[in-house]
């Protein structure tokens, strides 16, 4: 998790270590609701290709079409 980049891994404390929701995160971190689950996405992400041992996970790894309709 120390890995991840800080506005990633901020998201991922908030909510799943903390336990807030969405909007108290988004306010507490000063971003918006989307932001955060953006981020939340991302960074989950790239927890899981690490922890899997899949391939490095960069912040900007290219995402396919059709994550990003999602």
């Amino acid at each position: 998790m120390a890995a991840l980049p800080d506005d990633f891994r901020s998201v991922l404390v908030a909510v799943d270590v903390a336990g807030l929701t969405y909007r108290e995160a988004a306010h507490a971190l000063r971003i918006k609701n989307g932001t955060v689950m953006s981020r939340l996405f991302r960074a989950r992400r790239q927890l899981v290709s690490r922890l899997e041992g899949d391939a490095p996970a960069t912040p900007e790894r290219p995402v396919d079409a059709g994550e990003a309709r999602r």
